[in-house]
């Protein structure tokens, strides 16, 4: 399911992509754990999956946004860097990594002069102390590159 639909990985799974304990999904009303195949469950067509999150208290993981924009990077470098930092690519220029999501956009050249120098806004979101990680490890390659 998290492949047809990215955004809910950090919702549902865990680092080792396990479904997360406080999640309870359901398939035509019964509870995953009780099927006789738990996650290995084959669905048929007229199925009916009901995904529910634990409604309670507990220590929820403060998200955080960050957005930016670089310059002096090839869009194709940036995607590069970001997967190396987390899974993969949906194709819609959007990296999926554990407790975080990169979007990027190529935006119009930055002119100074007779120079043009290529751009790309990101926006990061996610688990902060996940953020703020990858934000140090992103620094450190793109020290290389001189963005």
């Amino acid at each position: 399911m998290v492949e047809c639909y990215p955004r809910l990985r950090f919702e549902l799974l865990n680092e080792e992509v396990k479904l997360l304990g406080h999640v309870h999904v359901f398939v035509s009303g019964r509870d995953l754990p009780f099927l006789e195949k738990k996650s290995e469950t084959i669905l048929k067509e007229d199925d009916i999956i009901s995904i529910f999150p634990a409604v309670g208290g507990g220590k929820s993981k403060r998200l955080i946004r960050f957005e930016g924009t670089l310059r002096s990077i090839p869009m194709g470098l940036l995607v590069m860097y970001l997967e190396d930092l987390g899974f993969c690519t949906n194709g819609n220029n959007e990296v999926n990594g554990p407790g975080w999501r990169v979007r990027i956009e190529r935006i119009e050249d930055f002119v100074l002069g007779s120079n043009r120098v290529g751009q790309v806004n990101y926006s990061i979101e996610g688990e902060e102390q996940k953020v703020t990680s990858l934000l140090e490890d992103l620094d450190k390659k793109l020290i290389r590159v001189g963005a």
